[in-house]
């Protein structure tokens, strides 16, 4: 980092901000800002205190850092946003200033554990941590970050996933006009440098608020100065208050005073306080004038003014404190002093001077501030002071009476703990957060989750507008007839793989016709579809299983997302279900055929079969071990054909039930295609071995056939092709939507899937049986279930060329026939479920293992 500074030295400041936003993704004023209020003087301490900020925040993954990685292709405006059972809230946060991060994040975490919400924070400069959290909770509170691009971007992420979105602070540092006007008063405390960063700061930091639909704040003052950028009504107090550090240290310090020696104590926790502590210095020369006893330690940033020099062996200066020996020192004090200039700067302070103070049972002089009069009943709990007489009579009567000291300390105690404790802050808080959330709803038109109602998500490794095979077809057409027949009952959610983004581990949620999908980034690499187990996936998915809260889980085919997410459900006690739709649980061949295109010895929990084909065979014995431990711990194990509960009951997986995957119904004109007397023939596999593309070709190849034509569906095609197999034109279309398939079938005469692996289904074969289309499949797992041999279409052996040979000769030497529709009374005879059947049977299951 230093040394890219240097290497930029002779950049101007625009170019500078620029390259560092490049870089590290935290402009250079930014930097700045922060170390004026951390109080850092030199430029070289500015270097290294930056370098340490920069790294802490996890800013050196410069590949991931180049853009915001969510706005990708997948739609992300919400219309149907429904709020879960129980709130849970994400900090967002600045964390450079220690003292405003105890009280503004570590204060509001210790309140929502005693409330029981679910809670997180994260530092705002890891952007793409942020972009994953934010799709994990219902609430997002942004305390005291700047408006640059990429947090932005965050914040309407957030919005447009229909979040509640906060915007905290607890100090004016968002009013350029008042910044400057208070600043111009601070003469020579702060370089033209620092005070450039900090109006910039103020600009964006008022971008950033101007984001966010509501505020919480510390101070009547700043609350009124808020609702000039939210709007009236939008903004809320959340003051300051006793937490666990304050416990802790209480708890810990023996307090032993100096009996011959009386101390004032100041505090100051930035370099812009000289001026305030100006207003009380003649009324501080008079009291060590008066009282040779008297002591003054001052904590933090301050330049003594030169009447006070002559006391100066009795003044002790210190290094500014991290919180806990702050309270030390402060609780070895026997009269705090809190000074403020009088104006709107100082009425946007919060009482946290007094409020540490009593803590500690030791008695506060205070400027006469708003929130200081609130706090304070002069007299009684503390002074308000406002000239210098008030300012030395006050602190001469303390001095002077240790009863008076003893009493106010002791008052202002119990004005704290009454008024400032966790309980209190606490019922503050849920309040607010009770109002925020009533306002969203009513202003968004979304809505709270019906207790009435049980959580579904279903898992699948794509989700449309991802959308590719069968599997996927069946998860849509499930979650969506759950919507539209069972609304009563279910409420539904998804869970993908988000194969758009090239950052691995990174979360988007979507809406697709009014579901939540939530998808997750995998690392790309040759065993993406293989890989058994990846830790980072299943923590994420616990996130978002603590996030939904969902009743039971139906996983479907889960490769990319591994087994990860199936043991974070079991750890987490949700029941879940597993709908097998292939052999990736059991055998390295995920579709039963080796690297040759082979099939495989279909008994693969057998480790001498699997060895025949493993190249790893400890890895292959350890990951079948693993993802059938997996499917033992499921509720149910659903097959989608009667071939394929056989085929896992046979590989040792014993609680397997059918849930036949469902069918659209389809209707189609009758009549012949094309204006063509050829038959046209359409495959819709993919182009590859297993699924008999090149299978299919050669053989076409070898023959002169003269009336059959081909259509092949090709899922990467943007624009229709042509080419000849053989004496065979064959055209190809881009890929069909899968409510869209109509289309396709209106195009052609006779469906073809000549799969060289044992399909556990096959519903594009039924699909066309049922809209009376001619299929031919070969007899591979449940692929030709759905075939009558001879009525509605022809089956032949896996692999065999003569049998599909001969049945592309008879077709080719009967056009006629083929061009008309089969009976389709037939086809619906053949013990088709459509999607309505299927689901009812699922619901039944569902209910089953829920009660």
């Amino acid at each position: 980092m230093i040394d890219r500074l240097k290497a930029l030295k002779k950049l101007d400041r625009k170019r500078l901000d620029a390259t560092l936003m490049r870089i590290h993704g935290r402009p250079s004023l930014m930097v700045f800002f922060n170390l004026v209020l951390l109080g850092i003087n030199s430029l070289g301490r500015v270097k290294s205190t930056a370098k340490s900020l920069l790294s802490k925040a996890g800013l050196i993954q410069t590949d991931s850092l180049t853009g915001a990685s969510h706005l990708q292709s997948l739609p992300l405006s919400f219309e149907n946003r429904v709020f879960n059972k129980n709130l849970s809230v994400l900090i967002v946060c600045e964390t450079s200033i220690e003292q405003c991060f105890r009280y503004r994040v570590k204060q509001k975490l210790e309140l929502l554990d005693s409330l029981g919400i679910r809670n997180h924070w994260v530092d705002w400069t890891n952007y793409l941590e942020v972009n994953n959290q934010i799709n994990f909770y219902d609430v997002v509170i942004f305390y005291r970050v700047p408006g640059y691009p990429k947090m932005l971007a965050n914040i309407d992420y957030a919005n447009q996933l229909g979040k509640i979105v906060i915007y905290d602070t607890d100090d004016l540092i968002f009013d350029r006009s008042t910044l400057e006007s208070y600043y111009d008063k601070t003469t020579g405390q702060l370089s033209a440098r620092e005070l450039k960063a900090v109006f910039r700061g103020a600009d964006l930091y008022r971008t950033a608020i101007e984001r966010c639909g509501f505020a919480i704040t510390t101070t009547t003052a700043l609350k009124q100065s808020l609702e000039q950028v939210t709007g009236e009504g939008t903004v809320f107090i959340l003051p300051n208050g006793l937490d666990q550090t304050t416990a802790k240290v209480l708890a810990s310090i023996n307090t032993v005073k100096q009996p011959d020696r009386l101390i004032l104590f100041y505090g100051s926790g930035t370099k812009t306080h000289d001026q305030d502590f100006a207003l009380i210095a003649p009324a501080l020369e008079k009291i060590l004038a008066n009282h040779k006893d008297v002591d003054l330690v001052i904590a933090g940033y301050l330049t003594l003014p030169d009447q006070l020099n002559r006391f100066s062996q009795r003044i002790t200066k210190l290094e500014l404190l991290q919180v806990e020996e702050y309270l030390d020192v402060l609780a070895h004090a026997d009269i705090n002093l809190a000074p403020l200039a009088p104006g709107l700067f100082a009425d946007c302070k919060s009482e946290i001077k007094w409020l540490e103070a009593a803590a500690l049972s030791i008695p506060t002089v205070a400027s006469a501030t708003q929130v200081f009069k609130q706090a304070i009943s002069h007299g009684e709990n503390g002074f308000i002071a406002g000239s210098v007489d008030e300012w030395y009579q006050c602190i001469d009567e303390l001095v002077s009476q240790q009863g008076l000291r003893l009493s106010m300390g002791k008052a202002a105690g119990d004005a704290a703990k009454a008024r400032y404790s966790i309980e209190n802050n606490a019922q503050t808080f849920v309040g607010l957060l009770s109002e925020i959330k009533h306002q969203h709803l009513q202003n968004s038109g979304f809505s709270q989750f019906d207790p009435g109602l049980q959580h579904i998500v279903i898992v699948n490794v794509l989700y449309p507008p991802q959308a590719m095979g069968g599997a996927t077809v069946v998860a849509q057409n499930i979650v969506e007839t759950i919507c539209a027949d069972y609304s009563d009952r279910y409420h539904v959610s998804v869970f993908t793989c988000d194969v758009n983004n090239i950052y691995a581990h990174q979360v988007t949620e979507y809406e697709h016709n009014g579901v939540s999908v939530t998808a997750v980034s995998v690392p790309v690499g040759p065993d993406v579809d293989y890989r058994e187990y990846d830790s980072q996936v299943g923590a994420l998915f616990a996130q978002f299983i603590q996030y939904k809260q969902p009743d039971l889980i139906h996983f479907h085919c889960i490769q990319r997302l591994t087994g990860s997410i199936l043991e974070a459900a079991h750890d987490l006690q949700v029941p879940f279900l597993v709908t097998v739709h292939d052999a990736w649980w059991l055998s390295d061949h995920q579709f039963l055929v080796d690297k040759q295109g082979q099939p495989v010895n279909e008994l693969q929990s057998s480790p001498i079969v699997a060895a025949q084909t493993s190249d790893q065979l400890q890895r292959t014995l350890q990951r079948r071990r693993l993802l059938t431990s997996l499917l033992n711990k499921a509720a149910r194990v659903l097959a989608v054909s009667d071939y394929q509960q056989a085929f896992y009951q046979k590989n040792g997986v014993t609680n397997v039930i059918i849930n036949k995957n469902g069918v659209d119904t389809i209707t189609l004109d009758s009549g012949p295609t094309e204006p063509t007397d050829k038959v046209i023939i359409g495959y819709t596999g993919s182009i590859c071995h297993h699924k008999g593309y090149y299978f299919l070709k050669q053989i076409v190849e070898n023959n002169a056939f003269k009336n059959i034509e081909i259509k092949v569906i090709q899922f990467n095609l943007n624009e229709p092709r042509n080419e000849v197999w053989g004496a065979t034109e064959v055209d190809y279309l881009p890929k069909f939507d899968s409510k869209n398939m109509v289309d396709f079938y209106s195009q052609i005469d006779v469906l073809i899937a000549p799969s060289m692996w044992p399909e556990s289904f096959g519903l594009i074969t039924r699909e066309a049986a049922l809209v009376g289309i001619w299929v031919i499949a070969s007899e591979a797992g449940g692929l030709a279930e759905v075939i009558e041999h001879g009525k509605n279409g022809f089956k032949f052996t896996m692999g065999n060329a003569d049998e599909l040979t001969d049945i592309l000769r008879q077709i080719d030497n009967h056009p006629q026939t083929y061009k008309q529709r089969t009976d389709q009374s037939t086809s619906s005879s053949l013990n088709i479920n459509t999607v309505e059947q299927q689901v009812k049977e699922l619901v039944d299951i569902y209910a089953q293992i829920l009660n």
